[in-house]
């Protein structure tokens, strides 16, 4: 109950402090964060349900997102500006962590997608259909990236002629497991997975590897930015406390 009390003064705190930059900056990443957790429910009502488990409304769960949103950009703004992190200290974290840069095997592919979720059975055996002719047409040696443009679904990727890089775990196993069985420049069957249909193409293997200090700096560099602003937290949050004039009584 009191680790409860403090959270709710501390976030009551740091949004008396949001200035509105603050307040676009939280509600965008709101925006983002709803958005991007609805779609990884299977429904809208799967997501309703979910939330109903944890006791509370979608107004009431955008509602504490948003507000949570907002406190870090308030945090990012008082504190996360005033450390530096210098570079020495990024090469010294990235050499002394070394196994937290290691990038697992992985392949870039080109996919042709046919979506069947909340189709009805007919739709699904046309979508089936126009697979098939598209399979047909890829083994006959036309351009995949012409045929994706012409039937893909997939819009994130259908703009990089389908092709995006995906280590194990990412997407459904039928997909991977087709995927990682291919050879480069291979073509697989018509694969089927909760989205849909999808003809695969693979484009490279990646074989595991360090990721290189230049690519992950920014992110060691966020970290490291993140651990300073955590231990000056306590102490900020504080000396908010006592400008604000808080006081908690203890009335059992």
């Amino acid at each position: 109950e009191k680790q409860l009390l403090e959270r709710m003064i501390a976030t009551q705190l740091f949004l008396a402090r949001a200035t509105p930059a603050d307040r676009t900056v939280g509600n965008e990443i709101a925006a983002k964060f709803m958005a991007d957790t609805k779609r990884q429910s299977s429904s809208e009502e799967a997501f309703k349900r979910q939330l109903v488990a944890l006791g509370l409304t979608v107004p009431q769960f955008e509602r504490q997102v948003v507000d949570q949103a907002i406190v870090k950009a308030v945090i990012d703004r008082e504190l996360k500006t005033q450390e530096a992190v210098s570079q020495e200290d990024v090469k010294k974290f990235y050499e002394q962590n070394p196994k937290f840069f290691q990038q697992p095997e992985q392949v870039k592919v080109a996919q042709i997608q046919f979506n069947t979720r909340d189709l009805s059975p007919a739709q699904v055996d046309r979508k089936k259909a126009d697979a098939k002719k598209a399979l047909e047409r890829a083994n006959a040696g036309e351009d995949f990236s012409k045929l994706v443009k012409e039937y893909s679904e997939d819009e994130p990727s259908k703009p990089q002629n389908g092709q995006f890089t995906i280590a194990r775990g990412q997407l459904p196993i039928e997909f991977e497991s087709a995927a990682f069985s291919l050879k480069p420049n291979q073509i697989s069957d018509l694969i089927q997975t909760q989205y849909g249909y999808h003809i695969i193409k693979l484009i490279e293997k990646i074989p595991p590897q360090t990721a290189e200090l230049s690519k992950v700096q920014d992110r060691i560099r966020d970290t490291l930015l993140q651990q300073a602003v955590q231990k000056r937290l306590p102490e900020f949050v504080e000396n908010l406390k006592k400008e604000a004039g808080v006081q908690i009584t203890n009335n059992h």
